[in-house]
């Protein structure tokens, strides 16, 4: 699973390695140096990460990423300039009794921010549901505000172009369309 931030010789991939719970950053090209002469693909640095790196998405920006992690059910926060994490969000621990908090699994494997930057909808495949986070906006303390019930096994997760409904694709091959009335957006 792949991010790209910007475009032409400053390009940056973002590359999501489950195996090695890590996130590869990529430096896609560049002008030739003497340590790579013909200007080609290199790796940066590598993000390790608590769980395994699922779907990422950028904010408008381009300056956050955030990444679902499968394994420990959360969505990592990522400062772009720095390559670093800023913060780590649980996707379940805040809204399910602190008895059952202590137990992994509910797989998140897709992200996607809000129009508006202020919320992030992460699917959560072993729950079958949407974790609601509201963003503060300084990455720390965001928390799940809610779970959106869906179909079976939810495995992706955006916006329509206009921003009026959520789409969420299902493992049982039936989407879920959910208007952004119905999500207090």
């Amino acid at each position: 699973l792949v991010v790209v931030k910007g475009n032409g010789p400053g390009a940056v991939a973002y590359v999501s390695s489950i195996r090695d719970r890590e996130i590869v950053v990529v430096k896609l090209s560049g002008p030739p140096e003497l340590a790579n002469p013909r200007g080609r693909p290199t790796v940066m640095t590598r993000i390790k990460v608590k769980g395994q790196p699922n779907k990422m998405t950028l904010n408008a920006s381009q300056s956050l990423l955030y990444a679902a992690e499968d394994q420990s059910d959360s969505v990592e926060v990522i400062d772009t300039a720095s390559n670093t994490i800023l913060e780590t969000i649980p996707v379940i621990a805040s809204v399910v009794p602190a008895l059952l908090a202590q137990y992994k699994g509910a797989n998140p494997n897709s992200v996607t921010l809000s129009p508006d930057e202020t919320r992030l909808y992460v699917t959560n495949g072993n729950l079958n549901c949407i974790a609601v986070v509201a963003l503060g906006g300084d990455n720390r303390g965001d928390h799940v505000i809610g779970l959106i019930p869906t179909g079976w096994y939810p495995n992706s997760v955006s916006f329509s172009g206009d921003g009026a409904t959520l789409y969420v694709v299902n493992g049982d091959r039936k989407s879920t369309r959910l208007n952004s009335s119905h999500l207090g957006i």
